[in-house]
């Protein structure tokens, strides 16, 4: 089921507080963010004043939207249009969007949705309501046939294949379609659109009363009222394909849908067309059976991008890209082993005990030093070969950390430093190995 929002000027609106052009009435379920989308497309210009003469026959907006948002493509039909005077008798608008789900993409196009009896309401009286997710989508299919809207307009039915041919071969370049003042466009959209397969006919977008739109709304075709500043700003569009419905040309262009708009007759296959869906795979529905179908939705569904530098104050169309960046992970540098700085806090007290053993003598059996110095034991040449093999382990490990934080990065100038240091800490050492060697050579000598 589909989703609807009714925006107009009211004394209270569906939100609480609010008040003014607002929301007056929503589909229960509406995701907040889709519409607040729906709101800003509400906007509407009148050509004649509330005040003057014909006010009535200012020009309708029917459209067809693509917009992004909450990581989701939606297919957004819209009605808006002039609504007379609001409670405070300023000038007041009416707008009907309908969000069209994709098991609901009837196959004729979204232009012959738009225009079926009773799918856009242009008022709506009553409190502010929340209604029911019930409104249906009509389905059904036509086929492509002659241009006569555009033969009679145009002078040249030929014109709505040029039109349809620009869907075909470049989708993200805007056209600009530049009408007489009463001219109602939709009939001629609807015709452009039924030479398209039907696969594409949804990728179709357009507006019939074009004056601004939010930046990143996808709305390829644009209609514009002849002489108004709008109508100006279009005809220094840089890349934008302009066709000029206010003063026609002739068409001497042939082939393709140029043909099937003048003569009716197509180069698709008849019978039965391919519809391609976004979530599965293509399916076939006969010619003369209704069918919802969903357009074939490109992979990259983003946003289209063109350059047209001479409309800086009409919305564009932006493709929006997210940034890329070097996921690649990078190496983890492991922290200094803590059995290296364990042997950097023992060597101290290994020196020390050394130094102690050797100059200390040992106690005589009754607790009294001895006077004399006593013969050296095996015990006090084991003691000290171990001490010795202790401290060249201990070089070892240095050399081996040394090599380990070469490996992986870490600041050399620090790490020689801290080597510096430790080497003068094993000459210490070592030196004061070989006066404990000297004093156990002294304590053998007869």
């Amino acid at each position: 089921m589909s989703f609807e929002l009714f925006f107009t000027s009211a004394q209270k609106g569906l939100k609480p507080g609010s008040r003014g052009f607002c929301t007056v009435a929503a589909t229960e379920g509406l995701p907040p963010l889709l519409a607040d989308r729906l709101e800003s497309l509400s906007g509407y210009r009148p050509l004649i004043q509330a005040t003057e003469p014909n006010a009535d026959r200012n020009p309708v907006n029917q459209a067809h939207y693509r917009l992004n948002t909450g990581g989701r493509s939606w297919h957004v039909l819209s009605r808006v249009c002039f609504a007379g005077l609001d409670y405070t008798n300023r000038s007041n608008k009416f707008a009907h969007h309908v969000v069209v789900e994709a098991n609901e993409l009837a196959s004729a196009g979204p232009a012959w949705v738009v225009g079926q009896p009773g799918m856009m309401a242009s008022s709506r009286q009553g409190d502010p309501q929340v209604l029911p997710r019930i409104k249906r989508i009509p389905g059904g299919d036509q086929s492509p046939a002659i241009c006569h809207s555009w033969a009679k307009i145009a002078g040249d039915a030929g014109w709505a294949g040029v039109l349809a041919n620009s869907q075909v071969n470049d989708p993200s370049r805007i056209v600009y379609l530049i009408v007489p003042r009463g001219i109602d466009m939709l009939p001629l959209i609807n015709e452009a659109i039924a030479l398209l397969p039907p696969n594409l006919r949804w990728q179709a977008t357009f507006c019939t009363y074009f004056t601004d739109l939010p930046g990143d709304v996808q709305c390829g075709w644009r209609c514009v009222i002849a002489g108004t500043p709008v109508a100006s700003q279009v005809q220094r569009a840089g890349t934008a394909l302009i066709i000029d419905l206010a003063q026609p040309k002739a068409l001497d262009q042939s082939g393709g849908l140029i043909d099937t708009a003048r003569t009716g007759i197509s180069t698709l296959a008849a019978g039965s067309a391919t519809i391609g869906f976004a979530d599965e795979p293509a399916r076939t529905f006969s010619r003369h059976q209704p069918a919802r179908a969903a357009a074939a939705i490109p992979a990259d569904d983003a946003l289209y991008e063109i350059e047209d530098p001479a409309l800086e104050s009409l919305a564009s169309v932006t493709r929006s890209r997210r940034p890329r960046f070097n996921d690649a992970p990078q190496p983890a540098r492991r922290s200094t082993s803590p059995l290296f700085w364990a042997a950097a806090i023992l060597w101290p007290i290994l020196a020390i005990l050394v130094w102690w053993f050797v100059t200390h003598p040992t106690p005589g059996g009754d607790g009294s030093v001895a006077s004399t110095p006593q013969p050296a034991t095996p015990l006090n040449e084991d003691r000290t070969a171990n001490l010795i093999d202790q401290i060249n382990e201990l070089k070892k490990k240095t050399e081996s950390q040394d090599i380990e934080m070469q490996r992986d990065g870490a600041d050399l100038t620090a790490t020689q430093g801290k080597l510096q240091w430790y080497d003068e800490s094993w000459k210490q050492q070592y030196n004061a190995t070989i006066i404990a060697e000297a004093k156990v050579a002294e304590l053998d000598a007869p």
